[in-house]
């Protein structure tokens, strides 16, 4: 499993760079990538604590090429890209210093989620209902909605896989990891 796992984190390498060239391929890899990652990192011979590490990093290399992406084609956009980038860059340094999962509640990752909406307002000619005026709208809505999320992961600590479909994960512990 340690290759499969190998294999995701140099793909999530990867994938980030080529949003220049295959932005929609670029950003479903991405999310898929880190998506189910952890499925794999948990079978491999590494630890949940330094599984967050990695995923964090990674975490943060897809949102450095997507806030450059979005200083080309999100000008009107980027200094409220650039402020949530920056505030959940915090969070994530915190989290990563103090392991204090509330942090990542507290610094959500609403970055990802604008910019999300923004490509596919942009991209996708049935995303017509979402305009400069209302736009606004929109980013708070997505923005609540992250907001119940990050506090079902960090706060309640609920886990769709564990707690919902009843599936054991395999993490090692810090004492077993080489």
């Amino acid at each position: 499993m340690i290759i499969i796992y190998s294999t995701f984190i140099l793909l999530r390498i990867f994938f980030p760079i080529t949003i220049f060239y295959i932005p929609l391929i670029a950003i479903i890899s991405s999310l898929l990538l880190d998506t189910f990652d952890a499925e794999f990192a948990s079978r491999s011979s590494i630890c949940h604590s330094k599984y967050e590490i990695i995923d964090k990093i990674l975490d943060f290399w897809w949102y450095f090429w997507i806030l450059i992406f979005s200083l080309v084609y999100f000008k009107g956009f980027i200094f409220l890209l650039f402020i949530l980038f920056i505030y959940r860059a915090i969070g994530t340094v915190l989290f990563l210093r103090t392991k204090k999962r509330y942090l990542l509640f507290i610094f959500p990752n609403l970055f990802e989620n604008v910019f999300l909406l923004l490509f596919a307002t942009r991209y996708y000619h049935w995303v017509k209902f979402i305009t400069q005026d209302n736009i606004l709208y929109f980013i708070i809505g997505i923005s609540l909605l992250k907001l119940i999320q990050e506090f079902w992961l960090h706060i309640a600590k609920i886990s769709i896989r564990k707690d919902i479909f009843k599936i054991k994960t395999h993490w090692r512990s810090e004492m077993d990891t080489p």
